[in-house]
């Protein structure tokens, strides 16, 4: 057997040594093939006919970047400058926010009473606070008498605390009366006299006449009898060292 040109045939057409044909040697050339390379672009790739090369597609809008190494994606983590503007809104109590510096920080009541500060580490503490001064001593007047109840003296003065506590002194004189009823409403306290929670707080004064103790209620808004014995128009109670919330 006897081959054309280009073609070999090796072999003696026996069992041991068959015959083998064999055509030439053919280099393909990638141009000849590239063009079916479009057909090959699925999903997520294309086909780019003016460089004839296969791409990541990149869909807009999206923040996918096709850069000189490779495909590109900005980090999932949230820049803080764009979010600090949610910040005051996630701040509760105890907490404000300082639109300058950009900043939570602490927010402290200004209620009276205030102990609490913040120290030069930045936190806040209580008990080594300046505690505000007492607020100066208010003397009742006459229209903040009822049922009879009078100014001695000295006059009856009261003053607000730095911790908030209210601070009685003087002496208040008894209605004319020998047996004042008890209940009564002995004075109408002035507005910055008045506890601030407005619950109301008992406590007992010893009248230095004769030893009589008197049980006191303070109101939101005034002083009540709830107890006394036998007074007689001498008898006044001292206010010192009376304090209440």
């Amino acid at each position: 057997m006897q081959g054309a040109d280009g073609v070999t045939v090796t072999g003696d057409g026996s069992g041991a040594a068959p015959y083998v044909v064999a055509g030439p040697a053919v280099a393909m050339d990638c141009g000849q093939v590239r063009a079916c390379m479009a057909r090959l672009a699925g999903p997520g790739l294309e086909w780019l006919p003016g460089t004839e090369e296969l791409a990541v597609k990149i869909a807009e809008p999206t923040d996918l970047e096709m850069r000189a190494d490779g495909l590109w994606a900005p980090s999932t983590a949230p820049d803080c400058a764009a979010v600090v503007d949610c910040v005051p809104s996630a701040l509760g109590p105890g907490m404000s926010w300082d639109a300058v510096t950009e900043r939570a920080t602490w927010r402290l009541s200004a209620d009276a009473g205030q102990g609490l500060t913040v120290g030069a580490d930045g936190g806040v503490m209580a008990g080594g606070g300046v505690v505000p001064d007492p607020t100066a001593w208010s003397s009742l007047v006459a229209g903040d008498m009822l049922n009879g109840w009078r100014l001695s003296s000295p006059t009856p003065q009261w003053r607000r605390m730095g911790d908030g506590l209210i601070q009685w002194q003087g002496e208040i004189g008894s209605p004319t009366s020998a047996t004042p009823p008890v209940g009564q409403a002995m004075v109408n306290l002035p507005v910055g006299a008045r506890p601030t929670s407005g619950t109301p707080l008992d406590f007992t004064l010893p009248v230095l006449a004769d030893n009589v103790v008197l049980a006191v209620r303070v109101t939101a808004t005034q002083m009540i009898v709830q107890y006394r014995t036998t007074l007689t128009e001498n008898s006044f109670y001292q206010l010192d060292t009376v304090s209440y919330y």
